[in-house]
């Protein structure tokens, strides 16, 4: 079965709540509040950080909040920052696929994976909002 990561889900969840606070936010009242595993969430938070998808400031008053509007933030972006790129199948994602020059299948699997990356594209944080 076809299925995002808990990486990207738990990731997702962290925007939502910061989302819906508005404010800086703790990643330690995060995962209080949605029991999330507080050592992973801080990873997560951190490789967001880094894409530039929330920003962080130290402190006592310190925390986390979005970089961005959550409708300028899709699914897509979401994953690829913490998982890298979707890929269905092995060659998708390796270089130097020794079946490249002849795979039969290898075009209509990227189809497939464009349709999923155009539809984790259309959706962004602001529908869960909604």
């Amino acid at each position: 079965m076809l299925q995002i990561s808990k990486r990207s889900q738990y990731g997702i969840y962290f925007l939502l709540a910061l989302a819906i606070k508005k404010n800086l936010i703790s990643i330690r009242q995060i995962s209080q509040e949605l029991r999330l595993p507080y050592r992973f969430l801080s990873q997560i938070a951190a490789d967001l950080r880094n894409k530039h998808i929330v920003m962080s400031k130290e402190g006592s008053r310190g925390g986390y909040s979005l970089a961005k509007k959550p409708s300028d933030i899709s699914l897509l972006a979401v994953v690829e920052a913490l998982d890298a790129p979707v890929g269905l199948i092995d060659c998708q994602l390796e270089k130097g696929c020794n079946r490249a020059g002849h795979c039969k299948f290898r075009k209509q699997w990227d189809v497939v994976r464009n349709d999923i990356q155009n539809s984790l594209d259309k959706y962004n944080l602001q529908d869960f909002l909604d």
